[in-house]
């Protein structure tokens, strides 16, 4: 990633960035790449405490020009083409992949945080190809046109806002948009008790 000239596209069910993947988006920034992170909203994600950890990340990430988006499964069942494939599934996104600059795809089991880069058993692959990355790439364009939220920050100011689309008409949430129907309220009291590194 830390080669990408011109853009990086993350999608990964859980992403911690910590301190050493900000300190490289921050770089990628300086030099004019491009980088579009998604990941599961609070309520799509059954790994709460991994979810508030991501969560702390948000405004860093939003305020080094990252473009970050969070899956809406309750919208992605309503698309013809992925609501077919998540049909029977519990309904989360659950990739993990990287495209480089359009010509280089990573996937694998590995998520993108502390644990799965060094205590889970973890592989992946680096196909140069092109062709596979647009391929990808189409899958993960329509994953955020229809079924996810796009981050942003109000202004003047850092609060976050969520910005989706019902019934197509643009809607933004000054707050996490269907919290409640997944996400442990004791997360958030927990999360600062638990250490990244285990998450």
């Amino acid at each position: 990633m830390a080669d990408a000239k011109r853009e990086v596209v993350v999608g990964s069910p859980y992403f911690i960035p910590g301190k050493l993947g900000l300190d490289g988006i921050s770089v990628a920034h300086e030099r004019g790449v491009k980088i579009r992170v998604m990941t599961n909203s609070l309520a799509s994600n059954d790994e709460p405490f991994a979810s508030a950890a991501y969560a702390k990340y948000r405004v860093p990430m939003l305020k080094l020009g990252v473009e970050l988006y969070e899956t809406d499964t309750s919208q992605l069942k309503n698309d013809s083409f992925i609501g077919a494939a998540l049909r029977g599934t519990i309904g989360r996104s659950h990739s993990k992949l990287i495209i480089i600059d359009r010509e280089t795809t990573f996937v694998g089991s590995m998520n993108l945080d502390f644990r799965s880069s060094r205590l889970n058993t973890e592989f992946g692959m680096l196909v140069h190809s092109r062709e596979l990355a647009e391929m990808v790439l189409a899958l993960a364009e329509r994953v955020r046109s229809v079924g996810s939220f796009r981050l942003r920050l109000s202004q003047p100011g850092d609060k976050l806002e969520w910005v989706g689309t019902v019934d197509g008409v643009e809607k933004v949430y000054d707050s996490d948009p269907r919290r409640e129907l997944g996400y442990p309220a004791a997360a958030s009291t927990l999360v600062p008790f638990v250490s990244e590194s285990l998450l």
